[in-house]
């Protein structure tokens, strides 16, 4: 593996990062958007004040959006625009491992990693959730939260099991085989 495609890669890693990111940016639009229409319609705060908070909110997303498949699906492109010549020599630099081994652990440990983090974060609101009976309001937005957290508590284990269906989608050639 030359120095450029282990660029390459790490790139793209970071860009399935972003995508996992997004999941918590979700929950924030979601959550802009639940307090934007709850505040708008009690009149609890000044209309501009609850738009800036979702503009900020949607920009917020778009942006990782759009960072998250510029550098997952154009890394080749930042490849060759950051790489010298020599970077993409025949040199090989020495890993532990073959390419399809280091995407393989990458991805098992992002999987593994969107589980435990939510893990924690969706028994403790889910516990919260319990405890509100009355307040339409609280358990509405309970609701929205438990359920974006187990989106990314599915997401991960898909991520863990389909492991080697997003390495072919990710980094296969024009003829379906792991780039080498």
């Amino acid at each position: 593996m030359r120095k450029a495609d282990f660029i390459d890669i790490a790139i793209k890693i970071f860009g399935i990062y972003l995508f996992v990111k997004l999941l918590a940016l979700f929950d924030e639009l979601i959550s802009a958007f639940t307090f934007y229409v709850y505040l708008s319609d009690n009149n609890i705060t000044r209309q501009s004040d609850n738009k800036i908070i979702l503009t900020v909110a949607v920009i917020q997303f778009l942006i990782t959006l759009s960072a998250a498949v510029f550098m997952t699906f154009g890394s080749k492109l930042i490849t060759r625009k950051i790489c010298s010549d020599q970077d993409f020599e025949s040199k090989d630099i020495l890993l532990f491992s073959d390419k399809k081994s280091l995407i393989e652990i990458v991805l098992y440990v992002i999987g593994i990693l969107l589980i435990v983090y939510s893990i924690p974060d969706f028994l403790s609101r889910l516990f919260s959730f319990s405890q509100t009976r009355n307040e339409i309001f609280s358990r509405d937005m309970g609701t929205t939260i438990l359920i974006a957290f187990i989106v990314r508590i599915a997401i991960g284990l898909l991520i863990i099991i389909y492991n080697d269906k997003l390495i072919h989608f990710f980094f296969k050639d024009k003829k379906g085989e792991i780039k080498e």
